[in-house]
């Protein structure tokens, strides 16, 4: 990943969005020698959003087991909807 002064970038954005558009490169835009954001081609975007979306369905997935576990083991009690309903209506 090339990394660029963003001032740089802002004098010539056109040839910036040609280069990580045409060119499949990326870049870091930086501001008095820090990090501050990247320009990714959108296939980039797209497979780093597939990515998040798998990572956090896999942690509803283990969420949803140590539930169960604690469900089956005792430790995590039920009620029935009508329970929790009622005592929905309870509070203040």
């Amino acid at each position: 990943m090339t990394r660029v002064e963003a001032s740089k970038v802002l004098k010539d954005a056109p040839a910036t969005v040609k280069r990580v558009a045409g060119g499949r490169n990326r870049l870091v835009l930086r501001h008095e020698g820090q990090d501050l954001l990247a320009v990714v081609p959108f296939e980039d975007l797209q497979l780093i959003e597939r990515m998040l979306e798998a990572m956090e369905d896999r942690i509803d997935v283990e969420d949803a087991e140590r539930v169960l576990r604690g469900i089956r083991s005792g430790r995590i009690k039920t009620v029935t909807w009508s329970e929790a309903k009622r005592r929905l209506d309870r509070r203040p």
